[in-house]
């Protein structure tokens, strides 16, 4: 938490790795829960590695049955319940891959105020190419530069 000093804005921004078993995510889930009643006002942003999908086509695997689980419920539960909306989301589907391809989840992702929105309307999540991790890096972005018109170019040959 802090102020950004440009903007006179004052900033909160919590990362996230998730533990995989239901009982800790919800540990997890109650103290930041915790956390965004105590510090009130400001711009928002929650992100990371939730380990949990929000809706059936956010995993793809072979033996995944395709019905909204309990834990998908009640992560979309905990995000109501922040005040928090995922910033839209561009590129490729999935953020998490097993080795040998045979699954994929879209595990991790930004979620942000709504007065992060309002601030930046234009933001936008996207996932980069996979490197030595499992995970793919989720980049952020906030503003959009308009550099003017394009020059168009030929070469004829």
């Amino acid at each position: 938490m802090g102020e950004w000093v440009q903007e006179a804005q004052l900033v909160t921004i919590v990362t996230i790795y998730s533990p995989c078993d239901i009982n800790s995510k919800r540990i997890l889930w109650d103290s930041v829960k915790q956390l965004r009643q105590a510090l009130v006002g400001g711009l928002w942003c929650i992100l990371g590695d939730f380990n949990s999908i929000r809706r059936p086509g956010e995993r793809f695997t072979s033996g995944h049955s395709l019905a909204e689980d309990n834990s998908s419920r009640e992560f979309n539960e905990w995000i109501e319940d922040l005040e928090v909306l995922e910033v839209p989301w561009l590129g490729r589907n999935f953020t998490w891959y097993r080795p040998n391809g045979a699954s994929r989840s879209r595990l991790d992702r930004f979620l942000v105020s709504h007065e992060w929105l309002e601030k930046w309307p234009n933001s936008i999540q996207t996932a980069l190419a996979r490197n030595f991790s499992d995970h793919c890096p989720i980049v952020l972005r906030s503003n959009e530069i308009d550099w003017g018109p394009k020059p168009f170019r030929i070469i004829d040959c």
